[in-house]
């Protein structure tokens, strides 16, 4: 964090005017627990080059964090402008649309997500959740299995996809999903765990 700060310093005492330290220094000081101040480095990043994928994306996730959806889908709309083939702004623009209730849309972005990053296992098991919600069984364990392939400590995951398969009546599936989330360091989800598998 020293060597990015002093960069950070010295890129804006040659030109204030650059986009990417304004970007760097919001994000130095989000990790030094400053959010007002990463909000203004981020929006100054923006107002010099509005087309800077990574601020438009930063600033949606303080503006989200501080309860600001409409604001952050905006920024988010922007940086998915900006850099179409982002597989990550995607996903949290996927996130945020479901936390807006557009499901539809969500769907539509976590599916791009995937699409543009096979290995992104978060974005596979965000998936599976709406295509649960929406009761696309099939689909969405599909999802969570491809998920688990590719990070098997999901234990959120394992939990949701044990409780889709129960559903479905395998209960032997379902166990060995429940016995994974039991490992979970989430006291809450190891004790739901734990319950299902009584």
């Amino acid at each position: 964090a020293a060597q990015a700060s002093a960069y950070v310093q010295r890129a804006l005492a040659k030109d204030p005017d650059v986009a990417e330290a304004h970007n760097v220094r919001g994000l130095l000081s989000l990790q030094a627990g400053d959010r007002p101040a990463a909000e203004r480095s981020f929006r100054e990043a923006i107002r010099i080059q509005p087309e800077l994928a990574e601020a438009q994306s930063n600033l949606a996730n303080v503006l989200a964090e501080g309860g600001d959806f409409r604001q952050a889908r905006y920024h988010l709309e922007q940086a998915v402008e900006a850099d179409p083939s982002n597989a990550q702004t995607r996903h949290r623009y996927g996130l945020l649309l479901i936390a807006m209730g557009d499901y539809e849309r969500a769907l539509s972005e976590l599916r791009r997500a995937v699409e543009l990053d096979p290995a992104g296992a978060l974005a596979h098991s965000d998936l599976a959740d709406i295509l649960a919600a929406s009761g696309r069984t099939a689909e969405a364990i599909t999802e969570y299995e491809t998920a688990l392939r590719l990070q098997s400590n999901l234990y959120e995951t394992h939990f949701a996809l044990g409780a889709l398969l129960a559903e479905r009546g395998d209960a032997p599936a379902a166990r060995t999903h429940f016995e994974a989330a039991s490992a979970s360091p989430d006291t809450q989800l190891r004790d739901a765990a734990l319950e299902a598998l009584r």
